[in-house]
Protein backbone atom coordinates (compact mmCIF):
# COMPACT_ATOMS: atom_id res chain seq x y z
CA UNK A 1 0.00 0.00 0.00
CA UNK A 2 1.40 3.52 -0.74
CA UNK A 3 -0.34 5.76 1.35
CA UNK A 4 1.34 4.57 4.78
CA UNK A 5 5.13 4.89 3.58
CA UNK A 6 4.01 8.40 1.92
CA UNK A 7 2.55 9.93 4.56
CA UNK A 8 6.04 8.84 7.20
CA UNK A 9 7.80 10.45 4.13
CA UNK A 10 6.16 13.32 3.94
CA UNK A 11 4.96 14.16 7.52
CA UNK A 12 2.09 16.03 6.62
CA UNK A 13 0.35 18.28 9.67
CA UNK A 14 -3.33 17.31 8.75
CA UNK A 15 -4.60 14.81 6.37
CA UNK A 16 -7.27 16.27 3.75
CA UNK A 17 -9.70 13.90 2.51
CA UNK A 18 -12.48 14.40 -0.09
CA UNK A 19 -14.56 11.14 0.33
CA UNK A 20 -15.81 10.86 -3.00
CA UNK A 21 -18.70 8.72 -3.99
CA UNK A 22 -18.43 9.36 -7.53
CA UNK A 23 -16.19 6.08 -7.39
CA UNK A 24 -19.32 3.86 -6.40
CA UNK A 25 -20.44 1.69 -9.10
CA UNK A 26 -23.44 3.23 -9.58
CA UNK A 27 -22.34 6.45 -10.07
CA UNK A 28 -23.68 6.87 -13.86
CA UNK A 29 -20.32 9.73 -14.12
CA UNK A 30 -17.60 8.15 -12.11
CA UNK A 31 -17.35 4.63 -14.34
CA UNK A 32 -15.52 3.14 -11.65
CA UNK A 33 -16.19 -0.36 -9.93
CA UNK A 34 -16.72 0.04 -5.58
CA UNK A 35 -19.51 -1.07 -3.80
CA UNK A 36 -20.52 0.05 -0.31
CA UNK A 37 -18.37 -2.18 1.44
CA UNK A 38 -14.91 -0.67 -0.27
CA UNK A 39 -16.31 2.26 0.12
CA UNK A 40 -16.65 2.16 3.63
CA UNK A 41 -13.40 0.18 4.03
CA UNK A 42 -11.34 3.14 2.12
CA UNK A 43 -12.69 5.23 5.36
CA UNK A 44 -11.68 3.24 7.87
CA UNK A 45 -8.32 3.27 6.05
CA UNK A 46 -7.71 6.50 6.16
CA UNK A 47 -9.66 7.36 9.83
CA UNK A 48 -7.19 4.14 10.91
CA UNK A 49 -4.01 5.83 9.47
CA UNK A 50 -4.85 8.98 10.80
CA UNK A 51 -5.70 8.39 14.28
CA UNK A 52 -1.77 5.79 14.65
CA UNK A 53 0.12 8.73 12.64
CA UNK A 54 -1.92 10.96 15.05
CA UNK A 55 -2.90 12.89 12.38
CA UNK A 56 -5.36 15.76 12.34
CA UNK A 57 -8.14 14.81 10.23
CA UNK A 58 -10.27 16.97 7.82
CA UNK A 59 -12.91 15.09 5.70
CA UNK A 60 -15.43 16.80 3.44
CA UNK A 61 -18.17 14.72 0.97
CA UNK A 62 -17.55 15.14 -2.54
CA UNK A 63 -19.12 13.64 -5.66
CA UNK A 64 -21.49 11.44 -6.29
CA UNK A 65 -24.07 12.27 -9.40
CA UNK A 66 -26.74 9.90 -8.83
CA UNK A 67 -30.07 10.43 -7.00
CA UNK A 68 -29.07 12.73 -4.04
CA UNK A 69 -30.67 10.69 -1.47
CA UNK A 70 -28.49 7.82 -2.94
CA UNK A 71 -25.01 10.41 -2.76
CA UNK A 72 -26.46 11.09 0.49
CA UNK A 73 -26.68 7.63 1.89
CA UNK A 74 -22.96 6.81 0.45
CA UNK A 75 -21.56 9.80 2.46
CA UNK A 76 -23.46 8.60 5.51
CA UNK A 77 -21.78 5.68 5.11
CA UNK A 78 -18.33 7.03 4.84
CA UNK A 79 -18.62 8.76 7.61
CA UNK A 80 -19.47 5.63 9.42
CA UNK A 81 -16.50 4.16 8.22
CA UNK A 82 -14.04 7.24 9.67
CA UNK A 83 -15.68 6.40 12.85
CA UNK A 84 -15.56 2.45 12.72
CA UNK A 85 -11.58 3.39 11.69
CA UNK A 86 -10.87 5.87 14.25
CA UNK A 87 -12.20 3.63 17.13
CA UNK A 88 -10.19 0.48 16.03
CA UNK A 89 -7.19 2.51 16.17
CA UNK A 90 -7.78 3.71 19.35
Amino acid sequence: MLLPPLLRRLRPELLLVVGGADVHRDDPLGRLALDDAALAARERLVAHLATCMDLPLAWVPGGGYGPLAQAARRHLQAVRGLLDGAQAAS
